[in-house]
Protein backbone atom coordinates (compact mmCIF):
# COMPACT_ATOMS: atom_id res chain seq x y z
CA UNK A 1 0.00 0.00 0.00
CA UNK A 2 2.78 2.47 0.82
CA UNK A 3 4.19 2.16 -2.71
CA UNK A 4 0.84 3.26 -4.19
CA UNK A 5 0.81 6.21 -1.76
CA UNK A 6 4.35 7.12 -2.88
CA UNK A 7 3.33 6.95 -6.54
CA UNK A 8 0.27 9.12 -5.85
CA UNK A 9 2.39 11.66 -3.97
CA UNK A 10 4.95 11.77 -6.77
CA UNK A 11 2.20 12.28 -9.35
CA UNK A 12 0.55 15.00 -7.24
CA UNK A 13 3.89 16.75 -6.70
CA UNK A 14 4.80 16.66 -10.40
CA UNK A 15 1.41 18.07 -11.42
CA UNK A 16 1.54 20.64 -8.63
CA UNK A 17 4.97 21.82 -9.77
CA UNK A 18 3.67 22.16 -13.32
CA UNK A 19 0.73 24.25 -12.11
CA UNK A 20 2.84 26.41 -9.80
CA UNK A 21 5.29 27.08 -12.60
CA UNK A 22 2.55 28.18 -15.01
CA UNK A 23 1.18 31.18 -13.12
CA UNK A 24 2.52 33.55 -15.77
CA UNK A 25 0.45 31.90 -18.53
CA UNK A 26 -3.22 32.20 -17.55
CA UNK A 27 -4.55 30.02 -20.39
CA UNK A 28 -2.18 27.20 -19.52
CA UNK A 29 -2.88 27.70 -15.82
CA UNK A 30 -6.64 27.44 -16.41
CA UNK A 31 -6.19 24.27 -18.48
CA UNK A 32 -3.93 22.69 -15.86
CA UNK A 33 -6.35 23.51 -13.05
CA UNK A 34 -9.27 22.11 -15.05
CA UNK A 35 -7.28 18.91 -15.55
CA UNK A 36 -6.36 18.89 -11.83
CA UNK A 37 -10.03 19.09 -10.88
CA UNK A 38 -10.93 16.36 -13.36
CA UNK A 39 -8.19 14.03 -12.10
CA UNK A 40 -8.05 14.84 -8.39
CA UNK A 41 -10.79 17.23 -7.30
CA UNK A 42 -10.44 17.96 -3.59
CA UNK A 43 -9.76 14.33 -2.69
CA UNK A 44 -6.03 14.90 -2.10
CA UNK A 45 -6.17 18.39 -0.61
CA UNK A 46 -4.64 17.34 2.74
CA UNK A 47 -1.82 15.43 1.03
CA UNK A 48 -1.10 18.41 -1.25
CA UNK A 49 -0.96 20.74 1.76
CA UNK A 50 1.50 18.38 3.44
CA UNK A 51 3.64 18.08 0.31
CA UNK A 52 3.86 21.88 0.01
CA UNK A 53 4.61 22.30 3.72
CA UNK A 54 7.32 19.62 3.77
CA UNK A 55 9.00 20.83 0.59
CA UNK A 56 9.00 24.48 1.71
CA UNK A 57 10.38 23.65 5.15
CA UNK A 58 13.10 21.43 3.72
CA UNK A 59 14.12 23.87 0.99
CA UNK A 60 14.22 26.97 3.22
CA UNK A 61 16.00 25.08 6.01
CA UNK A 62 18.79 24.38 3.52
CA UNK A 63 18.86 28.06 2.46
CA UNK A 64 19.13 29.26 6.06
CA UNK A 65 21.91 26.77 6.75
CA UNK A 66 23.95 28.51 4.04
CA UNK A 67 22.75 32.10 4.34
CA UNK A 68 21.97 32.67 8.04
CA UNK A 69 18.85 32.49 10.17
CA UNK A 70 17.98 36.08 11.08
CA UNK A 71 14.98 38.01 9.82
CA UNK A 72 17.38 40.20 7.82
CA UNK A 73 18.81 37.04 6.21
CA UNK A 74 15.31 35.91 5.31
CA UNK A 75 14.56 39.28 3.71
CA UNK A 76 17.80 39.12 1.75
CA UNK A 77 17.23 35.58 0.49
CA UNK A 78 13.47 35.50 -0.03
CA UNK A 79 12.20 39.00 -0.72
CA UNK A 80 15.04 41.09 -2.15
CA UNK A 81 15.67 38.77 -5.15
CA UNK A 82 11.96 38.69 -6.07
CA UNK A 83 11.64 41.14 -8.94
CA UNK A 84 8.22 40.10 -10.26
CA UNK A 85 6.26 41.70 -7.43
CA UNK A 86 6.05 45.13 -5.88
CA UNK A 87 6.56 45.49 -2.16
CA UNK A 88 8.11 47.56 0.60
CA UNK A 89 10.22 46.27 3.48
CA UNK A 90 9.83 48.27 6.67
CA UNK A 91 11.90 47.57 9.77
CA UNK A 92 9.87 47.76 12.97
CA UNK A 93 10.79 47.62 16.66
CA UNK A 94 10.50 43.88 16.80
CA UNK A 95 10.97 42.72 13.22
CA UNK A 96 9.95 43.53 9.67
CA UNK A 97 6.69 44.45 7.94
CA UNK A 98 6.20 43.76 4.23
CA UNK A 99 3.44 45.36 2.17
CA UNK A 100 3.22 43.55 -1.15
CA UNK A 101 1.00 45.50 -3.53
CA UNK A 102 1.60 43.55 -6.76
CA UNK A 103 1.89 39.78 -7.15
CA UNK A 104 1.81 38.05 -10.53
CA UNK A 105 0.50 34.84 -8.97
CA UNK A 106 -2.45 36.70 -7.44
CA UNK A 107 -3.06 38.49 -10.74
CA UNK A 108 -3.20 35.21 -12.66
CA UNK A 109 -5.35 33.18 -10.30
CA UNK A 110 -7.75 36.09 -9.84
CA UNK A 111 -7.96 36.63 -13.61
CA UNK A 112 -9.22 33.08 -14.10
CA UNK A 113 -11.38 33.04 -10.97
CA UNK A 114 -9.39 30.32 -9.18
CA UNK A 115 -8.15 32.06 -6.04
CA UNK A 116 -8.88 28.95 -3.97
CA UNK A 117 -6.06 27.17 -5.78
CA UNK A 118 -3.82 30.23 -5.65
CA UNK A 119 -4.19 30.39 -1.88
CA UNK A 120 -3.61 26.66 -1.45
CA UNK A 121 -0.77 26.27 -3.95
CA UNK A 122 1.09 29.54 -3.25
CA UNK A 123 -0.05 31.72 -0.34
CA UNK A 124 -0.33 28.94 2.25
CA UNK A 125 3.32 28.10 1.62
CA UNK A 126 4.49 31.32 3.30
CA UNK A 127 4.14 30.07 6.88
CA UNK A 128 6.11 26.92 6.01
CA UNK A 129 8.89 28.93 4.39
CA UNK A 130 9.36 30.78 7.67
CA UNK A 131 9.04 27.63 9.79
CA UNK A 132 11.76 25.98 7.75
CA UNK A 133 13.97 29.04 7.71
CA UNK A 134 13.93 29.62 11.47
CA UNK A 135 11.24 28.28 13.80
CA UNK A 136 11.91 31.22 16.15
CA UNK A 137 10.61 33.68 13.54
CA UNK A 138 6.91 34.38 13.90
CA UNK A 139 5.04 34.96 10.63
CA UNK A 140 1.66 36.66 10.49
CA UNK A 141 -0.46 37.86 7.61
CA UNK A 142 -3.96 39.29 7.81
CA UNK A 143 -4.50 40.30 4.18
CA UNK A 144 -3.73 38.79 0.77
CA UNK A 145 -3.92 40.18 -2.73
CA UNK A 146 -5.05 36.72 -3.83
CA UNK A 147 -8.24 37.09 -1.82
CA UNK A 148 -8.92 40.65 -3.01
CA UNK A 149 -7.23 42.74 -0.31
CA UNK A 150 -5.21 45.85 -1.17
CA UNK A 151 -1.94 44.10 -0.21
CA UNK A 152 -0.36 41.11 1.42
CA UNK A 153 0.80 42.25 4.83
CA UNK A 154 3.56 39.88 5.85
CA UNK A 155 4.98 40.48 9.33
CA UNK A 156 8.06 38.79 10.72
CA UNK A 157 9.16 38.99 14.35
CA UNK A 158 11.08 36.84 16.82
CA UNK A 159 9.47 34.72 19.52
Amino acid sequence: MSSSVDVTQKLLWARLQEIRGSYNDTERLRDLLDKWEEDFGTKYQKIVDELIANAACQYWRSISAREGTTIDDLMRTQWEPWTEGEFTIEKTEDGVQIHCTKCPMADSYRAIGRVDYGVQFHCNEDEHIVAGYNPRIVFTRTKTLMEGDDCCDHRYSLR
